[in-house]
């Protein structure tokens, strides 16, 4: 519970600086940021080689182990950085975009960071510790959104977006070891990690490949339409998957330790893996549809007239928001079961069909870009979903009966926006806030009505948070 609040009121806060920060830049700004962090978030996956799945997934795990795991992660991304700085020049040359050299460079010193933070992390994950990965996610978001606005302000333009990302790592790595002191022995004992390495790298892959099939609409835009469209697409993309990035990376740091414990416990793992699914049911049905419904008032008067050509795209990856909201709680289950291979051919038919669907529809601009994700995503969704369930030895029609109280609210909730929009035709501010009331309204009335165990839960856990007792962890120079 903690680590949610955390994660939330963090999300909230950076939101609004988000949205600040959107009208100030240009298009080109965050297209040229999207091209760099493409590039070196794949390097980040294949420096890291899955020790941290590893080191999470492993029963018993030792000194020696962490401390090797360690030194094996400090040199991979030594090399990394070393690779990623050489490769910049001819990066930037294939895009022809000569700024892109000095962003990659820049940001490619946080590979240098995050040899401290992985270890730490790891052994709160698996002692199911998430407070003080919650808090120092949440001071250092604070931190480098706030920066990033200045900078911003200051006209710094696209390098207010690297520096303040930066700025972030760095912040979010010191407050995690203030929190988790742990620091590194030289204990060098290769072969005791040789089979976490062999467990990791299964994962890893997988994981590259989503992120690589994730990314490769971005790095077809940035190639074929130009810098411009490539910004205006990437907004679009990050307004219609917050829920499943911010969200998904909560649950996943959850699920993940706890199928794992579960694993030997098959009452009890059904019992949470539909109680998750249901939550994140809860959280991305109202969001994505609401977000779709408003979303030709939400562009032009929260983020600015310049990015009205984002509208259709959005409403259109809202949808598939929704079922990549969904595949959250199928990963963690697969890998704890140790079936990371299961995954793997999920992300091999997304690597290999998606980027096809991209180049092809680009004559379309990023509205074919985004009808593509549309018509080849449920594909794979549907394969996950069927080796999870089987995995379980659950039906179908349990899973689904999981989801129908908060597909029923989304409901009532899409009807009761459509018919105020009726009664307000143009795009204003009234129109977008009044519809954002009613539609809140509509679902929680609706909720209360249908699943009151739900409501009660729900409630229970809002009123065991003491908002006042956030900030008593903040660490305060002497």
């Amino acid at each position: 519970l903690g680590l949610a609040f955390y994660k939330l009121a963090g999300q909230g806060a950076t939101w609004l600086i988000f949205i600040v920060v959107a009208r100030i830049l240009n298009p080109e700004d965050f297209g040229l940021m999207a091209l760099a962090v493409v590039f070196i978030n794949l390097f980040n996956y294949v420096s890291e080689f899955g020790l941290s799945s590893a080191l999470i997934q492993k029963k018993d795990l030792d000194e020696l182990e962490t401390h090797t795991s360690f030194w094996l992660l400090a040199c991979f991304n030594l090399v990394m950085y070393a690779l990623v700085f050489v490769l910049s020049y001819p990066v930037s040359s294939f895009y022809k975009a000569p700024q892109l050299t000095h962003i990659i460079q820049v940001l490619g010193l946080n590979f240098l960071i995050s040899s401290f933070r992985t270890i730490p992390m790891c052994l709160l994950t698996r002692r199911l510790d998430f407070v003080p990965q919650a808090r120092a996610e949440f001071h250092s978001a604070i931190l480098g959104s706030a920066s990033i606005c200045v900078l911003a302000a200051l006209g710094f333009g696209v390098w207010s977006l690297v520096l303040g990302s930066l700025l972030q790592h760095l912040a979010s790595t010191a407050f995690l070891l203030y929190y988790h002191p742990w620091w590194p022995r030289l204990i060098l004992r290769f072969r005791h990690i040789r089979a976490m390495l062999t467990f990791g790298m299964s994962v890893n892959a997988s994981k590259m490949l989503t992120y690589l099939t994730d990314n490769s609409d971005n790095l077809i835009i940035g190639k074929v339409l130009g810098e411009k469209a490539l910004g205006l697409y990437n907004l679009a993309f990050i307004l219609s998957t917050i829920p499943a990035n911010k969200m998904g990376s909560l649950l996943y740091h959850i699920l993940f330790p706890l199928f794992s414990r579960l694993q030997h416990d098959r009452p009890a793992l059904h019992r949470y893996f539909l109680k998750a699914n249901k939550y994140v049911a809860l959280v991305a049905f109202p969001s994505l549809i609401g977000l779709l419904l408003v979303s030709g008032d939400f562009v032009p008067l929260v983020l600015g007239p310049k990015w009205l050509p984002i509208v259709l795209p959005l409403r259109i990856l809202c949808l598939v928001g929704i079922l990549r909201f969904l595949t959250v709680t199928l990963s963690p289950l697969l890998y704890s079961a140790g079936k990371p291979r299961l995954v793997l051919r999920f992300s091999l038919f997304n690597g290999i069909v998606l980027p096809v669907a991209f180049y092809g529809s680009t004559a379309f601009g990023i509205v074919g870009v985004a009808a593509a994700w549309a018509a080849i995503y449920p594909v794979g969704f549907l394969y996950l979903l069927r080796r999870a369930l089987q995995e379980l030895e659950l039906p179908l029609s349990t899973y689904a009966a999981h989801l129908l109280h908060p597909a029923a609210a989304t409901l009532v909730l899409a009807g009761a926006v459509a018919g105020f929009q009726l009664f307000t035709s143009s795009v204003t501010y009234t129109q977008f806030i009044g519809s954002c009331i009613v539609g809140a309204a509509a679902y929680s009335a609706t909720l209360f009505f249908i699943d009151k165990e739900t409501v009660r839960e729900l409630s229970g856990l809002v009123r065991s948070v003491r908002p006042f007792g956030l900030f008593k962890s903040i660490p305060i120079a002497h």
